[in-house]
């Protein structure tokens, strides 16, 4: 396995999950899976998560909002084309006591 760069194993590792959250029907949760992936793989697993996103719910925990939200997609609370799905930015609106 150490042919196969960290950005690979992690997207090889997310297709797998994302396979059997659909079999089993539930949700996944991702916590920026896909930090060490080049922008045009990462281009390509948005529109895998989008299209995933019809059929089950894919909640995305990132610190890198641009490389899965286009660039009219980023503000604070925003539904992403077509009811296909929500973008919450939550530096923006939870605020600290």
């Amino acid at each position: 396995m150490e042919a196969i760069s960290e950005g690979t194993k992690d997207q090889v590792a997310t297709l797998f999950r994302l396979g059997i959250a659909e079999q089993l029907g539930s949700l996944i949760v991702l916590d920026d899976h896909l930090n060490q992936s080049d922008p045009h793989r990462v281009s390509w697993f948005l529109e895998h998560l989008r299209e995933t996103g019809q059929r089950i719910q894919v909640v995305l925990i990132t610190c890198r909002p641009n490389d899965y939200l286009r660039q009219d997609e980023t503000s604070p609370f925003r539904d992403l084309e077509h009811g296909r799905g929500r973008a919450v930015d939550l530096g923006r609106l939870v605020s600290r006591y």
